[in-house]
């Protein structure tokens, strides 16, 4: 990037929040302190409404110096402009206003399976669980409901960001031949399946993200479509390559979203838990998960290697709360969704 700003971390060759404008990362940071590591500890999911105006947050510090990158270009050259925030992760201290949106009282929280325990094999024990288990068990309706809002409100406000940022490249003439992508790297659990928060996991609402394309440069028969092929993160390289008119590198992941190029299923991988890897194998009915001993590299797994797995029948059980890895009648589509996953395994680099 010739032009890049941050609000959090440091990067080389960044302008940083905390070097352009240290009082307001101080003020931030002294409102989140109390949530705890990542701003992920119970009190940050629950939140509260911020005293600190858009522009002392660290989202709002980066799209006050995008709008004013945009404002002040003077550039004839295509642009490619990244705008990229950390909310709504937690903390949920949302700036005032955008819990204005939301009836507290209609709000529905995550509805929790009949257990007695945590029932998620490849994922157990992961990032805090006992922590969030412990409070949340015994969390009262409102904790439950202002998390959730706040949630919601926390991406209303990263929306109302994106619509201003808009409106500004569409002041300034850049969107006459554009393809914008709207995506996310990973969801949130929210509490779901047993208390479950952020990803750390390869169930639906960890995984899944939305991904939607859109501008003037997008072919006019694919407006307001919908595509149910399965998509990754890494298609988004070549697509825009290819919209870009760029030759692309041979052997590259990703599929060129515009094309009708078709993978046989979604893949995901997890290296959270020591001496494992978790990897995940996604069709539109089915979802299938292998935990194999740990290697380095990922083409040299084999069957052999595999200590576990999980399975779910996605239309029937889309939360996720039947596993049917050791079902009986299921055991073909789980033997050819295994030898799938295998091949696709060996191709990695």
């Amino acid at each position: 990037f010739e032009v890049r700003y941050i609000g959090e971390c440091r990067e080389k060759g960044a302008v940083m929040m905390i070097d352009r404008d240290p009082d307001k990362k101080r003020q931030y940071d002294e409102e989140t302190k109390k949530y705890g590591p990542g701003e992920e500890d119970p009190l940050g999911y629950i939140g509260e409404t911020s005293s600190l105006p858009e522009g002392t947050h660290r989202d709002g510090w980066v799209f006050e110096q995008c709008l004013d990158f945009i404002h002040r270009r003077d550039d004839e050259r295509p642009l490619f402009l990244y705008l990229s925030f950390l909310k709504p992760h937690a903390g949920h201290n949302v700036p005032a206003g955008y819990e204005d949106h939301y009836d507290l009282s209609k709000i529905k929280y995550a509805e929790q399976p009949p257990w007695t325990e945590d029932r998620s094999p490849h994922a157990k024990g992961i990032n805090r669980r006992e922590l969030y288990e412990g409070f949340w068990k015994n969390a009262t309706e409102e904790q439950w409901k202002l998390m959730t809002m706040r949630y919601y409100a926390n991406c209303t406000w990263i929306d109302h960001m994106y619509e201003r940022t808009l409106d500004a490249l569409k002041e300034k003439g850049l969107l006459d031949n554009a393809l914008i992508i709207y995506l996310s790297d990973h969801g949130e659990m929210l509490g779901e399946r047993y208390y479950r928060f952020n990803k750390y996991c390869l169930y639906e609402s960890s995984v899944r993200v939305p991904l939607i394309l859109s501008g003037s440069a997008l072919p006019v028969k694919l407006h307001g479509t919908k595509d149910s092929r399965p998509a990754e993160l890494v298609d988004v390289y070549p697509t825009l390559m290819r919209v870009a008119g760029i030759d692309l590198p041979e052997n590259l992941p990703g599929k060129d979203l515009l094309s009708s190029e078709k993978r046989r299923a979604s893949f995901c991988g997890l290296h959270e838990r020591p001496g494992e890897a978790s990897f995940m194998w996604r069709t539109e009915n089915h979802k299938l998960i292998l935990m194999f001993k740990r290697k380095e590299d990922p083409s040299s797994y084999t069957k052999e290697d595999i200590i576990g797995g999980e399975f779910y029948d996605l239309q029937k059980d889309p939360r996720e709360w039947t596993d049917l890895y050791a079902a009986d009648d299921l055991e073909n589509v789980r033997e050819r969704m295994t030898d799938e996953l295998m091949e696709h395994l060996s191709k990695l680099k």
